[in-house]
Formats: C-alpha cells, sequence, structure tokens
C-alpha cells in the first residue's frame, strides 16, 4: 500500500494518537554524530582503542580445512565488537531502532513535517476543520443491491451522520492550480 497516502490519512482523519500508534519518524544518521559506519571509522576506532586493525582472517577452503584472506569490513566489525561490545556502530544503532518501533510504519522527517503543515491547515480551517472532526474513520459499508440482491460493500475514510468523507492525496510536483491538478491526477 501506498505509506505516504496512509500516514495522511490517518494523521488528517484518525488523529495524532492513532498516528503515533502506527507511525515513526525514519531514524537519520546525522542524529548520531559518533556512529560508525565507514571501514575508516570502524578502524580508526580499533586504533583509538588501543589496537591495531586485523589485515587477514581465515576463511573456509571448501575442503574442510581454512585458508587466509585479506581481511573485509565484516572482519573490522568483529574485532570492533570484541575491543567494545558497545561501540555505536551505525548498524546496530539501526537494528535497535526498528526493534523498539516493530510493527509500525517508518516515515521520513519530511513528510511528518508536511503532515503536520497539512493537519494545521486543516484544523484551522472554519470551512473544513467541522466536517473532518468526530465521526468514524474506517467505515465498512455493507447492502444489497436492491435491483439485483447482489451484496455490495464500499469503504469509507471517515463516516458522520450526514456525510462521509474520502480522503485523496495528490502530488502537484508542477504548481498547477488545484482544478488543473485535480484534472491531471
Amino acid at each position: 500500500h501506498n505509506t505516504v497516502g496512509h500516514a495522511y490519512h490517518c494523521r488528517l482523519l484518525e488523529g495524532t494518537s492513532a498516528f503515533a500508534q502506527r507511525f515513526v519518524m525514519q531514524i537519520d544518521r546525522a542524529d548520531y554524530p559518533d556512529a560508525l559506519e565507514s571501514t575508516d571509522e570502524i578502524k580508526d576506532y580499533i586504533v583509538k582503542a588501543g589496537h591495531k586493525p586485523v589485515t587477514t582472517a581465515m576463511e573456509p577452503d571448501g575442503r574442510g580445512g581454512e585458508r587466509s584472506r585479506k581481511a573485509r569490513k565484516d572482519d573490522w566489525i568483529a574485532q570492533l565488537l570484541d575491543v567494545d561490545d558497545e561501540a555505536p556502530l551505525w548498524s546496530r544503532i539501526q537494528t535497535r531502532y526498528a526493534d523498539e518501533h516493530s510493527g509500525k510504519e517508518f516515515i521520513w522527517p519530511e513528510l511528518a513535517d508536511e503532515l503536520e503543515i497539512a493537519a494545521a491547515m486543516i484544523e484551522r480551517d472554519p470551512g473544513i476543520a467541522p466536517i473532518v472532526k468526530g465521526g468514524h474513520a474506517e467505515v465498512v459499508l455493507i447492502w444489497y443491491c436492491p435491483k439485483t440482491g447482489v451484496p455490495m460493500k464500499a469503504k469509507v475514510d471517515k463516516m458522520k451522520v450526514r456525510r462521509m468523507i474520502d480522503l485523496k492525496t495528490l502530488a502537484n510536483q508542477r504548481e498547477r492550480s488545484i482544478d488543473t491538478a485535480l484534472r491531471y491526477e
């Protein structure tokens, strides 16, 4: 499904609580300036910890024995974790973050900012705010066609006593008028 559309739908029609339960911002490398990611960063950390980065490693030779090979990044990561098992390794930071937020969808901070701007515009608009407040989100309607008897089903984004709301998002990258943008969508 479309994460962007789903995020807009959740934040705008279901509110901040539902949004916080289902979405979380993607982790940003810039927020972890000490995190180790590149081979050079990992090797420098090993040196600063008083060790020399390995130059060779052993691997199976395919005949039940082992052979020596040139060290690779995964060898330096293993050495780093032997030297300091709490080293701020970026891949481990990412894994822990993902585990902490298991079951949630990840969105970029830019999208979160866009969502809050859209929510503020809707919530402060005296013509639109009353339309989206209250009611029930994600309502499934089931009925039988009076002519054919065939069971029918529809899902509306928001249901109120006197109206149904179906939220749509669109990318207006060419900054056309809203009427023109809608025609192109």
